[in-house]
């Protein structure tokens, strides 16, 4: 093998060395153990099952109740406590019939972004296949 193919083949390796050290050790390089102040409190985090796939945004309206969070089947679903569990609150299309929890349905539509407009207490919701559209605060078809 020449001298130049040489010099070129160590120089490649020089990147996979560094990526494979990295790799190995990252966590001890830097971590949340080794954050100043970090205190491992995500680890007791209590996560809310919910009755659908993909959430994707989150809101609480005006009176702090919520969460509301968009799903994949075209639904918005309000959180109402542990005793209550969630409410099927808003959906963005009427077409309901071929809706699936656990994929996207173009026809039924997609929320990714939701937000409240305090002084009304409507919904407006960023749905990835109709746009934006707006429900008011007691809910039902966008």
């Amino acid at each position: 093998m020449p001298i130049s193919q040489r010099v070129i083949t160590q120089i490649a390796a020089v990147p996979v060395i560094l990526a494979v050290l990295c790799y190995l050790f990252w966590s001890s390089i830097i971590g949340p153990e080794n954050l100043k102040g970090s205190k491992k409190v995500l680890q007791l985090a209590k996560t809310i099952p919910l009755p659908g796939d993909g959430p994707e945004s989150l809101e609480f309206d005006s009176q702090g109740e919520g969460p509301y969070v968009g799903v994949t089947d075209g639904r918005i679903l309000k959180w109402r406590g542990e005793e209550l569990g969630w409410l099927d609150f808003a959906h963005t299309s009427p077409h309901r019939e071929n809706c699936s929890r656990h994929e996207v349905v173009p026809s039924c539509g997609r929320p990714l972004g939701l937000s409240f407009y305090r002084k009304t207490g409507d919904l407006y919701i960023c749905d990835g296949y109709f746009g934006i559209m707006k429900v008011g605060p007691e809910g039902g078809l966008a």
